[in-house]
């Protein structure tokens, strides 16, 4: 049986030429949605902003691949630093458009690099 879920990452992967405005309100807003509904899970959300859309589209996995996993060893290094017990960051990744098309090339081929992938087109 799987350890219960502790800590959630939600992801948001916007589509071609979009931006961080592109969510508007949106992660934010959902992070304090789940905060209220999953007590005990600390809720932290991310917005992947890959800038101008270039390269190969194995390049754009590879770059996501490096940033997410990035940001998932600052968050256990804070933890680490606050002596507080190192649960797994379980993540979901929230893609639109082209964005849904990177992660779910993420979630086929490195699922096995995260606790937990999820992913919502």
């Amino acid at each position: 049986m799987p350890p219960p879920i502790k800590r959630l990452l939600l992801v948001f992967i916007h589509g071609f030429c979009g931006d961080e405005t592109t969510f508007k309100d949106f992660p934010k807003d959902l992070r304090e949605y789940l905060d209220k509904k999953l007590a005990g899970i600390e809720v932290k959300e991310l917005v992947y902003l890959q800038g101008p859309t270039h390269g190969s589209f194995a390049e754009a996995v590879s770059e996501f691949c490096e940033w997410l996993l990035k940001r998932i060893k600052k968050q256990r290094r804070i933890k680490k630093q606050r002596r507080m017990k190192k649960d797994p960051i379980h993540v979901i990744l929230l893609g639109h458009s082209m964005g849904g098309l990177l992660g779910k090339c993420i979630y086929s081929q490195h699922r096995s690099l995260l606790s937990l992938t999820i992913l919502a087109c």
